[in-house]
């Protein structure tokens, strides 16, 4: 929905449908990416990838492999070239590493409409295994569940209730990283070995409304080099629940035209593999709002006024929020 600013990229991709005569298409492609993180994290990230996918011709099933070249690069400061102006926990992870994985995403996609569902609903589920010869080693899964219902359909048409579920678990293998520094008691880098590069966020109008894009979760202190309100740090493990009551727009015209209301409750949490199970379930963030939906052949549009319910002393929340996406709580 604000994805990063990139000041380079580059990708070549090769398609080859109908792969050997089975029924997927063979996917090749080579990417040079140039991204900034500094409004969020105070680094920029350069990375390079080849990458190679098969995905079969119904959408269930994608299998993939690559490898990927990664470099953080902190923030200099304008005043001294020769000094950072990131966090000591950016800096650590301000070397080069190299990620090979396997990868493999199954979807059961049942929705009446991708970016504006009324009904149906959708089960996908991804995995990512990293390591083989490279400097990371993870094993990474994520699970995406949506239901929607429609309701009062002999008295108001086109209302429905929609529930959303994400869960996601980085479980580093092996690799030791310094820390760094010891900004915070919570911080995601702190007794952790995964990459800032492969870290789950949280935050932002598809995700958790009520909150900036990467405003949740682990964060240095804003007394310290780095980002204003501190450098966002990812996290390990995560999880965001939501409730939606999706009504007709007001407008007739604008009703026939696609746009929604909403009403909606959501609440999640962004931590350290080592964080224990309460601190993930009783630390979490809430909100409640309303917005207008959008759907679009390139992705959902959602213009959301929330009040935040519960948050941390260091998140970073924004009432009003106007975004777009392709997955969405």
């Amino acid at each position: 929905s604000y994805g990063t600013k990139s000041t380079a990229a580059t990708r070549v991709d090769v398609t080859k449908p109908r792969f050997r005569g089975l029924p997927f298409t063979l996917n090749v492609s080579a990417s040079h990416n140039t991204a900034s993180r500094v409004v969020y994290s105070s680094y920029d990230e350069r990375i390079q990838a080849l990458n190679a996918e098969l995905r079969h011709d119904g959408g269930r099933h994608v299998f993939g492999m690559g490898t990927a070249w990664r470099d953080v690069i902190p923030v200099r400061s304008e005043k001294n070239e020769f000094q950072y102006a990131a966090s000591g926990l950016i800096i650590a992870q301000a070397k080069p590493s190299l990620k090979n994985s396997i990868r493999y995403t199954f979807t059961n996609d049942k929705r009446d409409n991708a970016y504006g569902p009324t009904s149906g609903s959708l089960f996908q589920l991804s995995s990512e295994l990293a390591g083989f010869g490279g400097d990371v080693s993870f094993a990474k899964g994520q699970l995406r569940v949506q239901q929607y219902v429609p309701v009062f359909e002999s008295v108001l048409p086109d209302v429905s209730v929609g529930m959303s579920l994400n869960v996601g678990v980085l479980c580093p293998l092996g690799q030791t990283m310094s820390p760094g520094g010891q900004d915070s008691k919570d911080d995601a880098a702190v007794g952790s070995s995964s990459s800032i590069s492969d870290r789950f966020w949280l935050g932002g109008p598809m995700q958790l409304r009520g909150f900036h894009h990467k405003g949740v979760g682990p964060r240095t202190s804003p007394k310290l080099p780095g980002a204003k309100g501190g450098d966002a740090l990812g996290g390990d493990v995560t999880w965001s629940v939501g409730y939606s009551l999706g009504l007709p727009f007001p407008h007739a015209g604008l009703h026939a035209a696609g746009f929604r209301c909403q009403l909606y409750a959501n609440a999640g949490n962004l931590c350290a593999y080592e964080t224990s199970f309460r601190t993930l379930l009783y630390g979490a963030r809430a909100s409640v709002g309303c917005g207008i939906v959008f759907p679009t052949p390139v992705g959902r549009i959602e213009a959301n006024l929330s009040h935040v319910l519960r948050a941390n002393s260091r998140d970073q929340q924004r009432r009003f929020q106007l975004g777009l996406g392709m997955e969405f709580l």
